[in-house]
């Protein structure tokens, strides 16, 4: 009996998932207009925004990975990516890529690396805590000037969100925390190391750049129609929640930020708005999380705390967006109306700084003190 209970609790997202698809399934039977235009909505998003956008720096990306640019750059950044985050500096390569490009990005960089030998699973569990983040692009262009009409909001949500990721990837430096490569790196010859690293690199692949470009672009059509097929998946369910009249808008945005953050920015634009979309931005969605998922299960890397992560994420971010909310204030009082012609209210939270350093010290506590108890659990379990 006790096997049986152990059993069905360890199978029972397999159990709830098949129900799940069934209901899916009979609201699209049931809906086949609305889930149709649904499916319209998430092509044409994937077709105008991530084809144009990510295809070019993916195809990118997979080239300076084959030419050996992450050995360049993981000699180059050793010692600081050792010091701050516990990895080696192979790992800076999905850091910054990971910021500048946006979501999933982090997440399949941080695969490849693994996949390629340039970083170890450890190295690779603690960069995809800190990686996989949302990119300027999506939070000044889309948030921003178009949803907001403030460039200086959207510069206040983007510093906030790559802040808790800098402190996100210092908590995760702990994980597993004696087990990192050690480069010993001479300075004095930094950059001549970092160019023969990079050379060695390419002479160990051994492919012309005739066959790196082609085996680039092959790789890259293939995650850019995986990254298509989760954005009109999701497209599809956010209709369906709203058709059996559900409308709240963080559920939307736990499933998804484009449309997570529209729902938030409808009336009056506040600094709790702000803040609100602040989290939901470093959460991700469900759909960057499905996302992220195909990359680091082909890697086997732990999905669940890359959840842990951007749920901590969220959260930090968050704190320190309240942190910071006299700042927010005045980047929404620099604009009388909104890019949707939304009247924007200034007004801030009624709370004081000495209240929001407390908050956000007892956070960092707890946080801390949730990090130690996975580590724990983990050695007791033998990872």
């Amino acid at each position: 009996m006790i096997k049986l209970k152990s059993l069905f609790h360890k199978n029972i997202v397999f159990y709830i998932i098949p129900i799940i698809a069934a209901i899916f399934n009979f609201l699209i039977i049931l809906f086949p207009k609305e889930m149709v235009e649904a499916s319209k909505e998430g092509l044409i998003l994937w077709f105008n925004n991530a084809l144009p956008s990510l295809l070019p720096f993916i195809i990118g990306t997979n080239i300076l990975i084959s030419l050996g640019l992450v050995s360049f750059a993981g000699t180059i950044l050793s010692y600081p990516m050792e010091k701050l985050f516990n990895v080696s500096g192979n790992g800076a390569f999905a850091w910054i890529l990971g910021m500048t490009s946006g979501y999933p990005i982090g997440a399949k960089i941080t695969s490849d690396l693994l996949l390629s030998g340039d970083i170890t699973p450890v190295e690779a569990q603690r960069l995809t805590a800190f990686t996989n983040n949302s990119g300027p692009l999506f939070i000044l262009g889309f948030v921003g000037v178009s949803l907001i009409g403030s460039t200086k909001a959207g510069v206040y949500i983007l510093v906030c969100h790559y802040i808790s990721s800098f402190i996100l990837g210092l908590l995760f430096s702990m994980y597993k925390k004696n087990s990192v490569r050690k480069t010993q790196i001479k300075q004095k010859k930094l950059l001549k190391t970092a160019f023969t690293n990079m050379r060695n690199h390419q002479i160990k692949d051994g492919r012309s750049i005739g066959a790196i470009l082609s085996d680039s672009i092959k790789s890259s059509m293939e995650t850019i129609l995986s990254i298509g097929g989760f954005i009109i998946l999701f497209s599809v369910i956010n209709k369906a929640i709203y058709i059996i009249g559900i409308k709240s808008p963080m559920l939307t945005g736990f499933l998804e930020i484009t449309n997570g953050c529209k729902s938030v920015f409808s009336g009056e634009i506040t600094v709790n708005k702000l803040i609100l979309i602040t989290g939901i931005i470093s959460w991700g969605g469900l759909s960057i999380h499905a996302q992220a998922a195909g990359f680091l299960s082909k890697a086997n890397i732990k999905i669940s705390l890359y959840i842990l992560s951007k749920i901590l994420h969220c959260i930090i971010s968050m704190i320190i967006a309240l942190l910071f909310s006299p700042i927010g204030k005045m980047t929404i009082e620099t604009n009388n109306v909104g890019a949707f012609g939304y009247a924007l209210n200034s007004s801030s939270p009624k709370i004081s700084v000495s209240f929001c350093l407390f908050i956000f010290s007892i956070a960092i506590i707890l946080i801390f003190c949730i990090i130690s108890a996975i580590n724990s659990g983990l050695k007791k379990r033998g990872y």
